[in-house]
């Protein structure tokens, strides 16, 4: 019967989500941690800050920062995570700062405060401390100047930040003027040539010219490749 107790006993400890020695900053109650303000995780162990609306967390050291804008319910202001607060630990992005850089775009930079990937995202440009951010190609399933949001969730102004930087991106596959002019406009004067050429040759009685082996050859009429083959001169005619 004791011995039932003490298995009964080790067994519902190690099934419990937590005991007083795996909440590092908080306390086990009914067998989940509950944390402590400003810590966060399944052991309390994270680090995060309360906003004062109480509906936003900022991860990652970032920092609460109040918007102009009210709630249009409670007329509350509303908060945002500033993720430069974060820099020095890693390079954070998304709405919490919760996202961590996978690649970052700056020449020369271990981490970079503005140019960054995150979620596996690929930098567009390498860019210098000096230039702007350009962008990220998101795998699917994240969108955002830092591939941060969840497809479908980015605010449309990020959007339409992601949209601009698009646009002035040079496009590699449209043709020069040099490859239009020598494409189009080559082969344009080309056949109005050959046209005028064939034009002129019926206006004087001669046979149309015909290509052989990439070059234009002029037939004599029959009665001047009948003298020809003679080896005899036509009497010229006065």
């Amino acid at each position: 019967m004791l011995r039932s107790i003490v298995l009964f006993s080790l067994l519902s400890f190690a099934l419990a989500k937590c005991n007083t020695n795996n909440c590092i900053e908080g306390n086990c109650i009914e067998g989940e941690c509950q944390c402590l303000p400003n810590y966060f995780g399944d052991d309390c162990s994270i680090p995060v800050e309360q906003c004062k609306d109480g509906d936003r967390v900022c991860f990652n050291g970032s920092e609460c920062v109040r918007n102009n804008e009210r709630d249009e319910k409670t007329l509350k202001y509303k908060y945002h995570c500033d993720c430069s607060k974060a820099f020095g630990i890693s390079s954070f992005a998304g709405q919490q700062c919760e996202y961590a850089a996978t690649a970052v775009c700056e020449h020369g930079a271990t981490a970079s405060m503005f140019s960054f990937c995150t979620n596996g995202g690929q930098c567009v440009e390498k860019v210098n401390s000096w230039q702007n951010h350009q962008g990220c190609d998101c795998v699917y399933g994240f969108e955002g100047l830092h591939c941060q949001y969840i497809l479908g969730d980015a605010p449309p102004e990020e959007l339409k930040a992601v949209a601009s930087l698009e646009a002035s991106r040079p496009r590699t596959n449209d043709l020069s003027g040099v490859a239009i002019f020598f494409v189009v406009v080559i082969p344009l004067v080309v056949v109005a040539l050959l046209a005028f050429m064939i034009y002129r040759n019926k206006r004087d009685g001669r046979e149309e010219p015909t290509v052989v082996n990439g070059e234009v050859e002029i037939q004599s009429p029959p009665y001047m490749a009948d003298d020809e083959a003679k080896g005899e001169d036509r009497p010229e005619i006065i």
